[in-house]
């Protein structure tokens, strides 16, 4: 046994459904769990519980773990496919009467998506000069672990970015889900860009796909030149990647306005967004923050600590709300009621982390109910 199986279930007893040491290297090596630990524990497990068993396991220095509710289970995998394949293959350490829903299906073009993503975002290396060390750090281990998921050798990011792009192509094959990529003619780098868009401080370059061979040899240094005083982070990725990671992985940021056209011609015009996808990432994202974030920023965290990651979680709130609202101002949703703020700054952090809790949970239940409307991929019209 585990010692952290055998401190869960000194503290949790029976209120321990399960415990998973997530493993992905079997299928989907490329793909990073947020913990190498996933609990499942009963609903009705008080949160200052779980917040008590965290704090514990912290100060044991013990691995992290993500804990999830038994409702929220389904949601979770569900939602998150690539997650609930590697914790199908994982090893059960605890068991109790229970049953791990079935591994939800996943395609060739959301798993390229999300490695699109993440590529995407470890391009920020090619720009050190705008980089704060520990932001260098994260990408650089993010571009190794997927750098090692396809066997590849580490170099520079340069050479690492396009070895990566070539080995996502011949591993999964072309899945351009747009039409014919349309580049500018006249481009403002030193070579052919198809189009920027902008997200407050941060850029994304979209290039032609073509142009992956001579991602090494560009002078990225030219590119920060130009756009040092308009953006402090700078991205880039492919037309066919761009197309796949608003589908898949960023479809409500996409379609909101979130991410606008800077420069260039619009890559994604032709390309409709199924108000279900949306709407299903909107509670993908909602779970996440009932289970992942909640794990590691706040349940268990000395009281600095969790009154920092409250306040970023409230954030993530307003930002729910900001996005609800859009989705009504577009009339793709009829307007409810939504649900409203319960606590106030000046409680004390659990409380103020309860009432979180509770609010997210509003949020999930109002957006499945919108999805029980809907007819399966329905358009955005």
């Amino acid at each position: 046994m585990h010692s952290i199986e055998r401190h869960l279930y000194a503290m949790l007893g029976p209120s321990l459904l399960a415990l998973y040491a997530v493993d992905c290297s079997h299928q989907l090596g490329w793909y990073r769990p947020a913990t190498p630990w996933l609990a499942v524990v009963a609903d009705n497990l008080p949160l200052d519980r779980i917040h008590a068993m965290l704090a514990t396991l912290r100060a044991s220095d013990e691995a992290v773990l993500t804990v999830v509710r038994a409702g929220q289970l389904q949601a979770y995998l569900t939602l998150n496919p690539m997650m609930g394949h590697c914790v199908t293959d994982s090893a059960e350490t605890h068991a109790a009467p229970f049953t791990l829903p079935a591994a939800p299906a996943l395609s060739i073009a959301q798993q390229t998506a999300y490695i699109a993503l993440q590529l995407m975002a470890a391009t920020r290396l090619l720009f050190p000069q705008v980089q704060i060390e520990a932001d260098k750090e994260k990408q650089t281990a993010l571009l190794n672990g997927l750098a090692n998921a396809f066997d590849l050798e580490q170099s520079i990011p340069a050479t690492m970015i396009a070895a990566i792009h070539r080995a996502v192509t011949q591993r999964f094959g072309e899945t351009d889900i747009g039409s014919t990529e349309v580049c500018e003619d006249v481009s403002p780098v030193p070579f052919r860009l198809c189009a920027v868009y902008e997200e407050l401080d941060t850029a994304i370059l979209v290039v032609p796909d073509s142009i992956v061979p001579q991602i090494a040899t560009i002078d990225w240094s030219a590119v920060i030149r130009l756009y040092q005083s308009q953006f402090r982070h700078l991205m880039v990725t492919t037309v066919s990647h761009l197309r796949l990671i608003a589908h898949y992985e960023l479809a409500p940021a996409f379609f909101t306005g979130q991410y606008v056209l800077n420069w260039g011609r619009d890559m994604l015009q032709a390309q409709p967004f199924s108000l279900t996808t949306v709407v299903r990432q909107v509670q993908r994202h909602i779970v996440k923050l009932q289970t992942e974030v909640l794990s590691t920023t706040c349940l268990g965290m000395d009281e600095p600590q969790l009154r920092q990651g409250l306040h970023a979680l409230q954030n993530q709130l307003l930002k729910i709300q900001l996005q609800y609202e859009v989705l009504c101002l577009h009339g793709v949703m009829a307007v409810q009621r939504a649900p409203q703020w319960r606590y106030q700054l000046s409680e004390e952090p659990l409380t103020r982390m309860k009432r979180i809790e509770r609010h997210l949970a509003a949020w999930y239940r109002l957006y499945d109910e919108v999805l029980q409307t809907l007819e399966p991929d329905q358009p955005i019209t």
